[in-house]
């Protein structure tokens, strides 16, 4: 399978473990420039903006570098801007999909945008 093929998998994994945890889906592959926001969400008075990594990733592999958590926070940072939206209202979350022959598994990391 094709890297983007896995990653438009992963998303929709991601997607709908999200909508069973809650959150109301606003946004997909949202562009602001060069940067891109895979998901944005809507769960309670938080939009949370979310990255989504499909590979064998783990917590110790830092799946982001630092130059795509700036960019990230820099796309955050736009789209509250554009909407008017107070940053403190909003949070940066990773989810990595891990990929195997019959089941992936989900790791979600809270606030990485600190």
């Amino acid at each position: 399978m094709k890297n983007q093929q896995l990653g438009k998998r992963g998303e929709l994994a991601a997607k709908n473990w999200l909508c069973s945890q809650g959150h109301k889906i606003t946004g997909q592959n949202v562009r602001l420039g060069h940067q891109e926001i895979d998901l944005i969400a809507q769960k309670d008075k938080l939009i949370i903006f979310f990255e989504v990594k499909t590979g064998l990733h783990s917590l110790t592999d830092a799946p982001l570098k630092k130059s795509q958590l700036k960019s990230l926070n820099k796309a955050r940072i736009k789209f509250c801007h554009i909407n008017s939206i107070p940053l403190e209202k909003t949070r940066l979350d990773l989810i990595l999909i891990k990929p195997d022959k019959n089941l992936a598994t989900l790791e979600h990391l809270i606030n990485i945008g600190r």
